[in-house]
């Protein structure tokens, strides 16, 4: 039967004991730090593209899509609106000029 201290001994990985968890980290302690001293860049996990990854993707899109539509139509509302005014306004200077003309016109003809 093997005893824990074999499985150190003869290096597998399975169940290293004690002694072997501490010199696994022992070793990957250093090693890190000499890929640190030596300029090595820390290996970063790639970022796995899923479906339901790239659903969030596209739902964002669409919900910011949505927003910019909806400012550019509430804006363009205000600009039709603000146009609106102006020639309501335009309109009823002139429609209260031409009541005065006929106004005066009227009055020049009576004398």
């Amino acid at each position: 039967m093997a005893s824990p201290q074999d499985a150190t001994v003869t290096g597998s990985t399975e169940n290293p004991g004690v002694i072997g968890n501490i010199c696994q980290t022992v070793t990957s302690t250093f090693t890190g730090a000499k890929d640190a001293v030596m300029g090595k860049a820390p290996e970063v996990p790639k970022k796995e593209t899923t479906l339901m990854g790239q659903v969030g993707e596209y739902t964002n899109l669409a919900g910011q899509k949505t927003k910019e539509a909806a400012d550019a139509t509430g804006q363009k509302a205000i600009e039709t609106k603000d146009f609106i005014v102006e020639k309501a306004i335009a309109a009823k200077d002139f429609t209260a000029q031409k009541a005065q003309e006929a106004h005066e016109a009227t009055l020049g003809k009576k004398v």
